[in-house]
């Protein structure tokens, strides 16, 4: 269990995958850690408030830029779906650390 509740199901649902399986180059599993780090990067640094999904999609994100070649990186970034305590402990991680 984690902030990252909205996305926790080891499946897709077959009709969403076959309606985005032609659109989809690959996907990625990102550490918790480096979910953590972008949900405090939107709170802190965008002033955005989104939820763990939202986390997520940009970790993903941030690793494509430093890994791929890839010249347009997309990621949703949805929901304000998060409790106060996560957004508390989220503004307590140091950004300055960060390798980007």
């Amino acid at each position: 269990p984690s902030f990252v509740d909205a996305i926790g199901t080891p499946e897709v649902l077959s009709d969403v995958y076959e309606r985005l399986a032609p659109l989809l180059d690959g996907c990625l599993v990102v550490r918790l850690t480096d979910a953590e780090r972008a949900l405090a990067d939107l709170l802190i640094r965008q002033k955005l408030v989104c939820e763990g999904a939202a986390a997520c999609a940009l970790a993903a994100a941030k690793f494509l830029a430093r890994n791929s070649t890839h010249e347009k990186i997309v990621c949703v970034l949805s929901g304000g779906n998060v409790s106060s305590d996560v957004l508390q402990k989220s503004l307590l991680i140091d950004l300055t650390t960060d390798d980007e």
